[in-house]
């Protein structure tokens, strides 16, 4: 996906894009949580642009959302009500976040 506008970021690896709260699709940053992307290479933040290489996924259900997500109980249910996610193997940072 290119130019992927982030709107906040819930945990270690867990952040959403979209246009607005409305309209939001999760992403993970799978690939850091496999070693396919260095830990901590880079730094999402809310405000950024970014091109996410990776696929979409179904969520299947609880389940499919683990602990190392890291994310708390309220992003935890909306992340369950979504049916989709981003499984990001690579992000890269194109814009700093805005002001």
């Amino acid at each position: 996906m290119r130019n992927a506008p982030v709107l906040s970021v819930v945990g270690d690896y867990t952040f959403w894009i979209g246009t607005s709260a409305d309209r939001r699709v999760p992403a993970v940053l799978k690939g850091e949580l496999t070693g396919r992307q260095p830990e901590r290479r880079v730094q999402v933040r809310a405000g950024q642009v970014v091109p996410i290489f990776g696929i979409v996924r179904l969520l299947g259900g609880a389940g499919e959302i683990d602990e190392s997500w890291a994310i708390d109980a309220g992003e935890r249910r909306a992340l369950e009500a979504s049916p989709i996610f981003f499984s990001a193997d690579r992000v890269v940072i194109v814009s700093p976040p805005s002001q």
